[in-house]
């Protein structure tokens, strides 16, 4: 089965671009913990979209939110330079959700962009060896804009170069100039 994960749904627009008919997904899993985003992205009414109305982490907990349903909310209070609203959310074990839902014969596509918390769910892949499950992996490591977490980036990457998964794409790295969501996201999935 082709599978596509989009941690950090917000309103759905990586989740709308990988249901495009080219991409030829069978499932595709978004992942949202503010209830919210989820309602905007299940208008989307698309048999082969599940909302997951939770985020991923390391582990299974609640964690305040700063900013939910911003496009940049985070669980790291220190992205903020100003004061901001904040809510509780609840979070999963990625390496739990991944060995339920995620068969070793699946073709997964995974892409994450949730605000600093990809280093705690990448973190949770790799020491569960879950990892093993990813054919094309796209990472936005927004823990660089997060001054207690920043110093994370390069050792992830290091770590992941390691892995031998088939394709990853770290968007720092490219520079489409000023390219859309949208553009990144079809130049991602058209080059994988």
């Amino acid at each position: 089965m082709k599978i596509f994960l989009d941690i950090g749904g917000h309103h759905g627009e990586t989740a709308k671009i990988a249901l495009e008919k080219k991409y030829d997904f069978d499932r595709v899993y978004s992942f949202e913990p503010v209830h919210e985003c989820c309602e905007i992205i299940k208008k989307m009414d698309d048999k082969r979209l599940s909302v997951q109305e939770f985020g991923l982490w390391d582990r299974d907990c609640v964690k305040k939110l700063y900013a939910p349903g911003s496009k940049g909310a985070s669980v790291y209070k220190d992205k903020f330079k100003k004061r901001v609203g904040s809510r509780t959310i609840k979070l999963k074990s990625a390496s739990k959700w991944f060995k339920k839902n995620i068969k070793e014969s699946d073709n997964v596509y995974l892409k994450i962009n949730c605000e600093g918390a990809e280093i705690a769910i990448l973190e949770d892949l790799i020491r569960s060896k879950e990892y093993k499950k990813i054919a094309v992996l796209m990472v936005d490591f927004d823990v660089r804009k997060i001054p207690s977490q920043k110093h994370l980036m390069g050792k992830m990457k290091k770590k992941l170069n390691k892995l031998g998964i088939y394709n990853i794409f770290y968007i720092d790295e490219y520079h489409l100039g000023k390219g859309t969501h949208s553009y990144f996201t079809h130049y991602w999935l058209d080059n994988s």
